[in-house]
C-alpha cells in the first residue's frame, strides 16, 4: 500500500489534512503572519497527491475562462471584505480607547462627561504623572491609517475566505461571553469582597 493513499481525496487523511492546514492558516491569518499562511497553502499542495494536483491543472488549461473568472471573483471578494474587516477593526480600536479612557479618567478622579483636557494630555506623556497606563491610552487615542496597517489590510484581502471565518465564528462568541460577564459582574464582586472582608483595602480603590 502507498503511504500517499491515506491522503487521497475523500480518505480520512486528506479531511484531517486541510483541516489542520485550515487552523493554521486561519490563525496566521488573525495574527498577522501572511508568510505563514503562504507556506502552508505551499506545503498542503505539496502534500496532496499528484493525481489531484495533476486533475487541477488539467482543469485549468482546460477551461482558462473560469480561472480568469474566479481570479476577478476572488479579487472583488478581498477588497470588499477587507472595507468590512477594517470597519470592524477601527471600531474595535475605538471602543478599546473609550474603555482604557473610562478606566484613566475613574482612576484619575477625572470628569467622564468631559474630554481630557490638553493640558493633561501633555503631561501624560510622562507615566509616573498619573495613575493607570496613560502612555497605552494616548498610543490608543491613535486614529488608524491604512498605510500604517497596509499589511493587515492586504492580509485580509489575499485570505478573505479565513479571515471573514474567524470574524464570524470569532465576534459572536467574544460579545456572548461579554454579554456573561456582564451579567454576572455582581457575583465576582461578591466573592472578592468576600475574600477580602478582614483586609484594609486602600482607600482610594476605583472600586469602593
Amino acid at each position: 500500500m502507498n503511504p500517499l493513499e491515506i491522503f487521497a481525496f475523500g480518505a480520512i487523511g486528506f479531511w484531517l489534512l486541510l483541516v489542520i492546514a485550515n487552523i493554521v492558516i486561519l490563525t496566521c491569518v488573525e495574527f498577522d503572519f501572511p508568510g505563514w499562511a503562504f507556506w502552508t497553502l505551499v506545503a498542503f499542495g505539496f502534500a496532496l497527491p499528484k493525481s489531484i494536483t495533476l486533475d487541477i491543472f488539467h482543469e485549468i488549461l482546460e477551461k482558462p475562462y473560469l480561472v480568469l473568472v474566479f481570479f476577478l471573483g476572488y479579487l472583488a471578494a478581498g477588497t470588499v471584505w477587507s472595507i468590512v474587516k477594517w470597519w470592524i477593526f477601527v471600531r474595535r480600536q475605538a471602543n478599546k480607547y473609550r474603555a482604557a479612557e473610562r478606566e484613566f479618567k475613574e482612576l484619575n478622579k477625572l470628569d467622564q462627561d468631559k474630554p481630557i483636557p490638553q493640558d493633561i494630555r501633555e503631561k501624560m506623556k510622562i507615566p509616573s504623572n498619573f495613575r493607570g497606563n496613560s502612555h497605552g491610552l494616548l498610543q490608543l487615542s491613535k486614529r488608524p491609517r491604512p498605510n500604517e496597517n497596509k499589511r493587515k489590510i492586504l492580509t485580509w484581502m489575499m485570505y478573505w475566505p479565513w479571515s471573514a471565518i474567524w470574524t464570524i465564528l470569532d465576534e459572536p462568541v467574544k460579545k456572548a461571553f461579554k454579554e456573561i460577564f456582564n451579567q454576572i459582574r455582581g457575583l465576582y464582586e461578591k466573592i472578592s469582597s468576600s475574600a477580602f472582608k478582614d483586609i484594609d483595602v486602600h482607600s482610594d480603590d476605583p472600586e469602593i
